[in-house]
C-alpha cells in the first residue's frame, strides 16, 4: 500500500485497499477482564498524576518471558515516547550491546533545537518533492 501511494498509482491503490484486512484477531477470556480494567484504571490513574516513570534500562535489556526479544525492542520500540526516554536513549546508544539498534545515531543530532528543526524540515521538503515527481 506504502508503495502503491508513492507511485500514486490508482489501480494498484484500488487492489491493496480489496487486500486489506484491518481485524485483528484477539482471545477474550471473561475472567481476565476484571484484572484489565484494573490493570487499565492505574494507567489512567498515573496519567492523570503525572507519573511517567520508565523502567529502568536494566529492564530494557532482558528479554520477554515467552520471547526471544528485549523489552527495550519489543515495547519501547511501539512507545511513541521513547524518544524522549531517557531508559530508551541509554538503551539504543550503549556501545556495550552486541545489537545496537540502528538508529541511535537520530539521539546525537548536531546544534541547537533551531539546527535541528531546520535540518527535520528540510528532509521533509525533500521528501514532499521526491513524492510528487514520484520517486
Amino acid at each position: 500500500m506504502r508503495d502503491a501511494l508513492f507511485a500514486n498509482d490508482e489501480d494498484c491503490i484500488q487492489k491493496e485497499l480489496e487486500k486489506w484486512n484491518p481485524i485483528i484477531e484477539m482471545s477474550f477470556t471473561p475472567e481476565r477482564v476484571d484484572q484489565t480494567i484494573e490493570d487499565f484504571g492505574k494507567v489512567v490513574d498515573a496519567i492523570e498524576e503525572n507519573e511517567f516513570a520508565a523502567p529502568p534500562k536494566g529492564k530494557l535489556e532482558k528479554k520477554i518471558h515467552g520471547s526471544e526479544r528485549a523489552f527495550g525492542v519489543k515495547v519501547c520500540g511501539n512507545c511513541d515516547a521513547r524518544f524522549s526516554c531517557n531508559s530508551f536513549r541509554k538503551y539504543a546508544i550503549d556501545p556495550n550491546r552486541k545489537s545496537r539498534i540502528k538508529f541511535a545515531k537520530y539521539f546525537k543530532l548536531p546544534g541547537d533545537d533551531l539546527e535541528q528543526e531546520q535540518w527535520i524540515n528540510a528532509n521533509l521538503d525533500a521528501l514532499e518533492e521526491r513524492v510528487k515527481t514520484n520517486y
